[in-house]
């Protein structure tokens, strides 16, 4: 008798993205750039934080140090999105070479 495979974590989590809703990422993390929230938590980290993280000039941008579309589910994409210790603040040119 054969051992029935295992299901893997995503098939299991009601919260999972499924392969049909790349689309639907893409539109959560557009959603999410343009939320309220976001402008909100944004405007108070450059506050808080008004120098570049790396070079020390004025800090134009906020860069997430693990990029919420790495997110696996929804649930997963909001929670690093929005968490303030997954922030830094950059200047334009510092924030370009993180993403380079």
């Amino acid at each position: 008798m054969s051992k029935p495979k295992p299901h893997n974590k995503e098939s299991l989590n009601k919260n999972a993205l499924t392969t049909k809703s790349k689309k639907d990422k893409t539109k959560l993390l557009k959603h999410i750039y343009n939320s309220k929230k976001w402008k909100e938590l944004r405007k108070k980290h450059i506050d808080e934080h008004p120098l570049c993280e790396c070079c020390g000039d004025i800090a134009t941008q906020v860069h997430h140090i693990i990029p919420f579309s790495n997110g696996k589910s929804e649930k997963e994409i909001k929670k690093l999105a929005y968490d303030p210790d997954n922030l830094v603040s950059l200047c334009k040119s510092c924030h370009l070479k993180k993403h380079n």
